[in-house]
C-alpha cells in the first residue's frame, strides 16, 4: 500500500472515530434526559409511591458501549496507519 492512501486511511479512520465519538456522547445524553423526564412525571403525579417507590438510575445505554467500541477501533487504526505512513 503505498504511502499516500495509508495516510487517507489514517485520516477516514480518525474521523470515523470522532463521529463514534459524537454519536456515544449523544446517546448517554438522550437517556439521561429521558430517565430525568421520568422522574419528575413520576414525582409529580405521585406515580412513584403508588409502586413502592422506586428510584430511577440513569445506566449507560447500549449504543453509547458500541459507539466507544468502534470509536477505540476506529482512532486505534488511524492512529497506526498514520504512523506506517510516515516511515
Amino acid at each position: 500500500m503505498e504511502k499516500n492512501q495509508m495516510k487517507m486511511m489514517g485520516i477516514a479512520g480518525l474521523v470515523i472515530c470522532v463521529i463514534c465519538l459524537f454519536v456515544a456522547y449523544e446517546r448517554y445524553q438522550s437517556n439521561a434526559s429521558n430517565i430525568e423526564a421520568m422522574r419528575s412525571m413520576q414525582q409529580s403525579t405521585g406515580l412513584g409511591e403508588m409502586m413502592g417507590g422506586f428510584q430511577l438510575e440513569a445506566g449507560t445505554p447500549a449504543a453509547t458501549k458500541y459507539a466507544l467500541f468502534f470509536a477505540l477501533l476506529s482512532g486505534v487504526g488511524g492512529a497506526l496507519l498514520l504512523a506506517k505512513s510516515k516511515e
